[in-house]
């Protein structure tokens, strides 16, 4: 598996195994459905899961070898708010 996602206090967190790669190497960015990474020459596209489509993206951060994107929870609208 390139990546594994789970669901952490509420938010989505993508982590992607980055061996021997420094934080100066790696950058991260979003166009819609897709990812893209690169790590010095290297560069890929991800498609983001179906699950991640519609969540903002937060915080990227390198912990040790491994990526960690942060997926935030929605704005709640206030048309949802009021519904029951």
């Amino acid at each position: 598996r390139p990546y594994s996602v789970t669901r952490e206090d509420g938010q989505y967190v993508l982590r992607l195994e980055l061996p021997f790669a420094t934080r100066d190497d790696v950058s991260v960015s979003r166009h819609a459905d897709e990812l893209l990474l690169q790590v010095g020459g290297w560069r890929r596209t991800l498609v983001l899961p179906r699950a991640l489509l519609d969540l903002p993206t937060g915080r990227a951060r390198l912990d040790g070898n491994v990526l960690r994107i942060d997926f935030n929870r929605p704005p709640v609208s206030a048309y949802s708010a009021g519904r029951s």
